[in-house]
């Protein structure tokens, strides 16, 4: 289950996965800066955006990825 089942990637991402990673970054390494807390912020959020984007594509019964198959197999491509 990823974040966007808990109400959508941006209203989740910051509040709920961001201070879990810098609390887990803070507990293995210490005290952080505040440049390394922005990069983790950042990372978290690019995290779940990457996998909400490619996750979709991923399903086979997901539209795009037919319509994809379907113009290849038209024009003679085999994937």
């Amino acid at each position: 289950m990823g974040l966007n089942n808990l109400g959508g990637h941006p209203q989740t991402a910051r509040p709920l996965l961001a201070p879990m990673v810098e609390a887990a970054a803070e507990a293995h390494h210490g005290l952080l800066s505040s440049a390394e807390r922005e990069r983790l912020r950042a990372l978290s959020a690019a995290t779940e955006d990457v996998g909400l984007f490619f996750g979709g594509d991923i399903f086979i019964a997901f539209g795009a990825v037919l319509l994809m198959q379907g113009f290849f197999a038209h024009n003679g491509t085999a994937l």
